[in-house]
């Protein structure tokens, strides 16, 4: 009886040491784990600070069976855009239609550099405006407004 309660006191004090052991180690993995989520946050918090988004300005021509509206075009573009990569994407990149001349029916988005080849898959690959097929080709892209406004003015296509 003496030796049965010797060994069940010696395994259960190796069971309590192997827990011990076993909580000290994941405590120490915890703060690890913890210490590189830190990290990681404080990089990515680095990164947005030191990248500075630039604005880019996409010259583009339409070529419709009829005349489309301001408004038409911004929401074929924004819709092309969402379907092809999402909302939150759409919202990062913050496309912008800043003038479209309805009689040229030449126009000029603006866009976050980031996002600039994202916006030209979106406009490259709208077929439809309110059920008139149409086709945008972009044709120069440009990092002032002002030169985008000239570029509306002055290219041939």
């Amino acid at each position: 009886m003496v030796d049965i309660i010797l060994l069940f006191s010696i395994i259960l004090a190796l069971i309590l040491a192997f827990l011990i052991i076993i909580s000290i180690t994941l405590l120490r993995f915890r703060r690890l784990v913890g210490a590189c989520i830190a990290l990681l946050r404080a990089r990515e918090e680095r990164s947005e600070i030191s990248k500075k988004l630039r604005r880019r300005y996409v010259v583009f021509t339409a070529i419709c069976e009829e005349r489309v509206g301001f408004s038409d075009l911004q929401e074929a573009v924004s819709s092309k855009f969402c379907e092809l990569f999402s909302k939150t994407m759409y919202y990062k990149a913050s496309p912008q239609l800043v003038l479209f001349d309805e009689s040229t029916q030449r126009g000029v988005y603006r866009v976050t550099h980031l996002y600039l080849d994202h916006l030209i898959v979106a406009l490259g690959l709208v077929k439809n405006i309110k059920g008139k097929k149409c086709i945008l080709l972009p044709l120069r892209t440009t990092g002032t407004l002002k030169k985008a406004r000239e570029l509306t003015r002055k290219l041939r296509f």
